[in-house]
């Protein structure tokens, strides 16, 4: 198919990108006004799209030359897109911004909102590092480089804290790269991904309901050998070293037709389910009027691990409530409240360990001792553990972890009497988060069979019993106050002005304790012995300042040029120095 894309006034557009529909097959229009494209058949859609213009889709039918007039779409440059401490017009920005809008986070099913962009965001990689419930540690990139900052609702945050939002609480999201990002200094120097959370709107209330039932399952497995295939490989193995069969031909058909005592074990089947099933549900309510916008949710999430035991877990239960009311003609307050309760629960042996064993331990072993599933087998090839053993929590113990997080924000917003287009705003947050983390590492039994005397005979691991408890307690202030100029002069010439002042306090305290256990009775931490017993804590304090402002100007949205400025002061440094 071939053609020439213009405008409405008869020239050429640049640079118009052509897609065939549903494929990865795509051009874009030559410097000549022309294109060319091959498309698998005459039912193909061409898509064509270009910034500040109307996206068309055209059937192909019997044409082979498709000329293609694009409209002028002013909804698109008039757009608001959020930067950082404040918004600009998608047409006017200078530098590289991506933006992903709420409809388009839920197009996708995944327990974090990582997972739901990876793909969706152009410059933004991400790569999951565990499938591990809960462990939310998505490697998340821009353009290649280190881990960006991410800021929530004007508010600093943690990869984690971002990767745990309900994606049905947020509006949008955007992706500052490059120069777009040096407003936030030295912290983003990787880029920075700003999220902006629901606040309602002036329509009638609207109850929403969103429910997500999710099936996973491991993308590809390799297919282990049978206990005959094996021990054949064990043979031949050594005939091409020279030595003799170590299985005589009997024994090799014994283990082939599965004899009694001959029994092929599958320890990946043993070890884990074909399929886990996680769980999405959101309830929120949305609204308002010409004086008061509000949005409210609550979510909760449930990620089962692929465990048999059943024993790996995440749940997490989230509440956010934002409110805007226009007090008067000029001041408006908002009001923000965020509260997040987790609860992940694994055994005590990490998921590495009990994995290495479901695809390594030989399948000539069995979990139970003679077959009996009140004595689990006594195996280890040197690098891996029973893994029917480690991945039960009563067993060998658990792991359990509490996280407590909750964040309230008030501001203010003042539209200056006597000078048109200034703003005065000012914000208070404060944040807090407990934490809890449990940990029993017990000794336990595994055996080995006497057919002769018909006994079990111990081989005691992880000898003494250990209990684990730590916690710790993180809390953050931060006050920014912020002056927004904004003015056209003479209908052509758009000036802004941002000034912003900023203060950030964090301090944290934590403690942790273990004691042993030559006798374990009870998951208690006053029942176990005092000798060896260990303990530790810390307490730290940080402090920020910052002066924070930007310049810009447009002359009739065609000729931009945009200055942005940013001076720290950090704990870091001598207090003469900072």
């Amino acid at each position: 198919i071939t053609g020439c894309i213009k405008d409405k006034s008869d020239e050429p557009l640049p640079g118009v990108n052509i897609v065939a529909k549903g494929t990865s097959l795509g051009v874009i229009r030559d410097a000549d006004g022309r294109y060319s494209i091959h498309v698998p058949d005459r039912n193909a859609i061409l898509v064509f799209s270009y910034i500040g213009y109307t996206t068309q889709e055209i059937i192909i039918g019997n044409r082979s030359l498709l000329d293609v007039i694009l409209d002028e779409s002013n909804y698109e440059l008039e757009e608001l897109v959020v930067v950082g401490y404040g918004t600009q017009k998608k047409g006017n920005l200078t530098s590289a911004i991506s933006t992903i809008k709420n409809e388009d986070i839920l197009t996708t099913t995944h327990t974090s909102i990582g997972g739901r962009l990876q793909g969706k965001v152009s410059g933004l990689q991400i790569r999951q590092n565990s499938g591990t419930p809960g462990s939310f540690d998505a490697t998340i990139n821009i353009r290649g480089f280190g881990g960006a900052l991410y800021v929530i609702d004007g508010i600093q945050s943690t990869a984690k804290e971002f990767q745990q939002l309900n994606p049905d609480d947020i509006e949008n999201i955007s992706v500052l790269k490059d120069g777009s990002a040096a407003i936030y200094g030295l912290n983003a120097g990787n880029g920075v991904i700003l999220v902006t959370t629901k606040r309602g709107n002036t329509e009638k209330a609207r109850f929403k309901y969103s429910g997500t039932v999710s099936f996973s399952s491991p993308t590809e497995m390799p297919q282990m050998m049978n206990a005959y295939q094996w021990l054949q490989m064990r043979n031949d193995a050594a005939v091409n070293m020279g030595n003799a069969p170590i299985y005589t031909k009997e024994e090799l058909e014994n283990w082939r037709i599965g004899a009694p005592g001959y029994q092929s074990t599958d320890w990946y089947d043993e070890t884990m389910k074909k399929s886990a099933v996680s769980n999405q549900h959101t309830l929120s309510a949305e609204g308002g009027s010409e004086k008061v916008n509000y949005y409210a949710s609550f979510g909760y999430m449930s990620d089962p691990g692929l465990l048999k035991s059943n024993d790996m877990n995440y749940e997490q239960y989230s509440g956010r409530v934002n409110l805007t009311a226009k007090l008067t003609n000029r001041l408006t307050a908002g009001i923000e409240l965020y509260g997040l309760y987790s609860e992940t629960e694994y055994p005590a042996w990490d998921f590495y360990s009990i994995m290495r064993g479901a695809v390594s331990l030989q399948p000539i072993h069995a979990p139970y001792a003679n077959n009996n599933p009140e004595y689990p087998a006594y195996v280890f090839d040197g690098q891996a553990w029973n893994s029917v053993a480690t991945s039960d929590a009563d067993l060998g113990g658990y792991a359990k972890h509490r996280n407590k997080t909750y964040r309230t924000a008030a501001s203010l917003t003042y539209d200056v009497p006597f000078i048109d287009g200034l703003q005065i705003k000012g914000l208070a947050s404060y944040q807090s988060g407990f934490n809890t983390s449990k940990s029993l590492i017990k000794s336990f039994n595994m055996y080995t069979y006497d057919e002769t005397f018909d006994n079990y005979i111990p081989f005691v691991y992880g000898h003494p019993t250990q209990l684990h408890n730590a916690w710790t307690d993180d809390n953050s202030l931060l006050l920014p106050a912020q002056l927004m100029y904004k003015k056209t002069l003479a209908d052509r010439h758009n000036i802004g002005a941002t000034a912003v002042y900023e203060e950030r306090n964090n301090w944290s305290r934590n403690s942790s304790l273990m004691r042993e256990f030559q006798f374990y009775t009870i998951d208690q931490m006053d029942f176990g012995d005092t000798d060896n017993q260990k303990n530790g804590g810390n307490e730290g304090e940080e402090g920020y300042r910052s002066l924070v402002g930007r310049a810009t100007y447009d002359y009739m949205g065609k000729y931009m040029l945009e200055l942005a400025a940013r001076y720290d002061g950090s704990y870091r440094y001598h207090p003469d120095k900072r």
